[in-house]
């Protein structure tokens, strides 16, 4: 999904960034302090909120027209969404904001799916400083991979769901469960307890951590087709 992500050039910036601050605090995560000295930086471009929600970055976008502010603008950024939420999230991971794969396969398979890296040639300013809308020519990248699990979602949710049931009836703080066809060795469920969901990752502690990257090479090459 795309996302809108607030930057800010304080070059630009002609109001007080106390007052700008003020403004738009209640809609980014930064807070006042840091958005003030954001503001105040010696550069022509500093980030406020990465990849905002729809509403928060709409509220900040009335805020800067209602008060004619300059220096505060956007960019689009896309941001990995996963519909089914804590579904087989341990063997799938997340991104960070910046795409890059900070856990299961996202982490390990970083490089397959992501592809090749795009470059552009860009106009700067005397401090070398990119000059954002001002791309010059692009180089496509070379396109991402695609990856087939023997993951059966309808039987991973199966095995998910008995699992949490499982808990819930011993009173388990921990727990684990692997589905493999006996006659091709091939994983069709694999979880563990807790979780979460990796469309709100946190880093989990050792025990909430068993996934895809603590297996062997064996294991993991079972996940793939």
């Amino acid at each position: 999904m795309v996302t809108k992500s607030l930057y800010a050039d304080p070059k630009m910036i002609k109001q007080s960034p106390q007052e700008i601050a003020e403004l738009i605090s209640p809609y980014v995560t930064m807070s006042k302090e840091n958005i003030v000295k954001a503001l105040q930086e010696d550069s022509a471009f500093v980030w406020i909120n990465r990849m905002m929600d729809a509403d928060k970055s709409k509220a900040v976008a009335q805020v800067i027209k209602d008060n004619n502010i300059a220096g505060l603008n956007f960019v689009e950024e896309s941001k990995r969404y996963y519909p089914n939420g804590v579904l087989a999230a341990q063997i799938l991971g997340f991104v960070g904001t910046d795409d890059k794969g900070l856990d299961g396969l996202e982490m390990v398979l970083d490089e397959e799916l992501k592809g090749g890296v795009q470059q552009e040639i860009v106009a700067t300013d005397n401090k070398g400083n990119a000059i954002f809308g001002s791309v010059l020519s692009k180089f496509l990248p070379d396109k991402g991979k695609s990856v087939t699990l023997t993951i059966d979602a309808t039987i991973q949710f199966i095995a998910e769901r008995a699992l949490d049931k499982a808990m819930a009836d011993t009173g388990a703080k921990h727990a684990s469960v692997i589905v493999m066809d006996p006659k091709t060795g091939e994983i069709l469920a694999m979880a563990n307890r807790p979780s979460y969901d990796p469309n709100n990752p946190y880093t989990p502690s050792g025990d909430e951590a068993k996934n895809f990257k603590s297996l062997s090479t064996k294991e993991k090459s079972a996940y793939l087709s």
